[in-house]
């Protein structure tokens, strides 16, 4: 399911691109949810609920204007595709500082916006990839694989463990979930590899290599002398894709 946002304090504004987009969107056979907010305030309290996949931001908006708006939004997440709609050419510089997906200059063509949305839509799909579902309660959470350092096995539970960033340091989160080894190891990336019978790593995560461990966030972990070759193999192919 795609949440999609409109946020623009012009009613008509919000109605002509609901009109633009939702025929697209069936025709595409997409699921969607479109939400519309007449506020910045009202779009970042939605925000916080449900993260919206693609939004679509008025700049000149009475209360907080779309770039504060962003800036916001920004402080919960990076998720959220920003593309800003303005009659003001001049506030595409302050883009960089969101950073917004496209800019798009009012009056705007339908095909213009269209060729941006299926842009913005090419660019979710890549990065569905780099996210995992894991259940939580009576719902699910989205995992983020890219910061993902590895996933190891305690008895019958998983415990990923998560680099997180802040602006003062750098810390470990983990989150644990049941499930096995072998049935996650099938449906992650490829720059995952499993080094251990109880350690699955994230490649890209690796700082160095020395005889029978690895280095990952400065932690110790070994490698199987079973996987070894296999490991040094995947290992040195990521590090060629990202070079």
């Amino acid at each position: 399911m795609i949440q999609i946002a409109i946020c623009d304090d012009d009613a008509s504004q919000r109605a002509h691109l609901r009109k633009i987009l939702v025929p697209w969107l069936e025709l595409q056979g997409l699921p969607f949810l479109l939400s519309d907010f007449s506020r910045g305030e009202e779009l970042c309290t939605a925000y916080q609920k449900s993260r919206f996949d693609l939004i679509f931001l008025d700049i000149e908006m009475p209360g907080m204007s779309g770039m504060e708006t962003a800036k916001a939004l920004r402080t919960i997440d990076q998720h959220g595709k920003i593309i800003f709609l303005t009659a003001y050419p001049d506030y595409v510089f302050q883009g960089y500082e969101v950073p917004a997906f496209h800019y798009i200059l009012k009056p705007y063509a339908a095909n213009k916006l269209l060729t941006v949305a299926k842009r913005a839509f090419l660019e979710l799909e890549k990065e569905a990839c780099d996210f995992f579902l894991l259940p939580n309660g009576s719902g699910s959470m989205r995992l983020d694989l890219r910061n993902t350092l590895y996933f190891y096995s305690d008895k019958r539970q998983i415990i990923a463990v998560q680099n997180e960033e802040s602006v003062h340091l750098s810390r470990e989160s983990r989150i644990s979930f049941y499930g096995k080894l072998d049935d996650l190891e099938e449906k992650l990336p490829d720059y995952f590899c499993r080094i251990h019978q109880r350690y699955l790593i994230n490649l890209l995560q690796v700082q160095r290599t020395e005889d029978s461990d690895l280095w990952i966030n400065d932690q110790k972990l070994p490698v199987s002398r079973a996987r070894k070759q296999n490991f040094l193999i995947q290992f040195a192919k990521s590090m060629l894709r990202e070079g």
